[in-house]
């Protein structure tokens, strides 16, 4: 059964049995690693179909699925199946291999040793990064294209939900901070949250306009203030992003939200906020 719950920064991004950071494995040690699996599925599933434990459609979707990623990984095209049908595939063979292997491992007789699983982990956890950390191959037919609004509006998802996240901990643990603090933290939150729910709003009007630029059921009087929101979240990504590549990595798209945004307000005719910042 595929698991259609919103896709979550809550997955963890590192195996605890990987040794390797998700940016420090080789591409073409994580391809052969994509190309094992492959081999591995088309060996085992039509024994599991037989056998009753896997349904017929649902091993030739996860086969299909694993030949686009490694389309993709080759430079060709991966397009058969969405973005988030290849996140939400690593993520099921990731959480597999994170049950299983820890118990192989433990015993001595299993084939499967301490170094070889932490090397398989490493190179799956490389490539669900490159996917879900550098949105990797979301745009179809165009695996490096950073100017699209479908992908403004995912990054402004994403940063809105777990600020509502962290918002629901602090009403939950309302005695953390004392009460200035906590009602300046809370406002904050609340603020950053409006933001990027009003640049996802934008960015969705934006989506079918290509090369153009359009305000449509948005008030575009808001737009400075939206711009210079963001940059001011993207300065405390950057202060941020000395944590690790996942850090980074968010800064990162952060900071493709903040020029697409200064870029809009420019062909509208607002004052360029990044220019307005280095001015104070």
């Amino acid at each position: 059964m595929i698991d259609m719950k919103p896709l979550s920064r809550a997955f963890a991004c590192r195996s605890e049995l990987a040794r390797r950071g998700v940016a420090d494995v080789p591409t073409d040690e994580a391809l052969r690693e994509l190309r094992d699996e492959l081999d591995k599925r088309q060996r085992v599933y039509p024994a599991n179909v037989a056998k009753g434990t896997m349904k017929q459609d649902e091993a030739m979707r996860f086969i299909a699925i694993w030949r686009a990623i490694i389309a993709d990984w080759n430079g060709a095209d991966g397009t058969a199946f969405g973005w988030e049908a290849k996140v939400r595939e690593l993520r099921r063979e990731l959480a597999i291999r994170r049950a299983a292997y820890p118990k192989w491992v433990s015993v001595k007789t299993h084939p499967l040793n301490a170094a070889e699983a932490a090397r398989k982990l490493e190179c799956l956890d490389a490539v669900h990064w490159r996917y879900w950390g550098a949105l990797f191959a979301f745009t179809p037919g165009a695996t490096d294209r950073f100017d699209d609004p479908a992908r403004f509006a995912f990054i402004a998802r994403m940063e809105a939900a777990e600020l509502r996240d962290a918002q629901r901990r602090h009403s939950d643990q309302p005695d953390l901070m004392d009460g200035a603090a906590a009602q300046d933290d809370a406002r904050r939150i609340a603020q950053a949250i409006s933001a990027w729910e009003a640049t996802a709003r934008l960015a969705d009007i934006n989506r079918d306009v290509r090369g153009g630029t359009t305000c449509a059921g948005f008030d575009p009087s808001l737009l400075t203030q939206l711009s210079k929101s963001i940059c001011a979240i993207e300065d405390q990504t950057l202060a941020d992003a000395q944590r690790g590549a996942i850090s980074q990595q968010r800064a990162k798209h952060v900071h493709e939200v903040s020029v697409w945004l200064e870029g809009f307000a420019a062909r509208l005719g607002t004052a360029p906020v990044n220019q307005e910042r280095k001015a104070a």
